[in-house]
C-alpha cells in the first residue's frame, strides 16, 4: 500500500513462539531503521499466539486467526516447537 508517497508494509509479528520476545524487539528496531533509509513505513501488529498460548490453549492459532493473518506482510517467525511437540502443525 501507498501512503503519501510511502510504500506502507504492515507486519504481524508473533514473539515467543520459538524466538524470544526479546529478539523479535530488536528485530523489529533494525526493521524500523531500514524503513527510514528506504524511505517506507512498516507497522507492526503483535498476537500472543507463541508457545505459551499453545500451552494455555492447545492451539498454536486460536479459530480464524490464519485468516485474519492473510492481511499482513508477516515477519519471518519461525514456529520452532520441538519441545513442545509442535513440529508437525502447518
Amino acid at each position: 500500500m501507498d501512503i503519501n508517497g510511502k510504500k506502507e508494509y504492515k507486519i504481524a509479528v508473533i514473539p515467543g513462539d520459538g524466538i524470544g520476545p526479546e529478539i523479535v524487539e530488536e528485530g523489529i528496531k533494525v526493521l524500523q531503521t531500514a524503513a527510514q533509509i528506504e524511505n517506507t513505513r512498516s507497522q507492526f501488529t503483535s498476537f500472543p499466539w507463541g508457545a505459551d498460548f499453545y500451552l494455555e490453549y492447545g492451539t498454536v492459532v486460536p479459530s480464524g486467526g490464519l485468516k485474519y493473518l492473510m492481511r499482513f506482510i508477516l515477519a519471518q517467525q519461525e514456529i520452532r516447537g520441538l519441545s513442545l511437540g509442535l513440529s508437525n502443525i502447518s
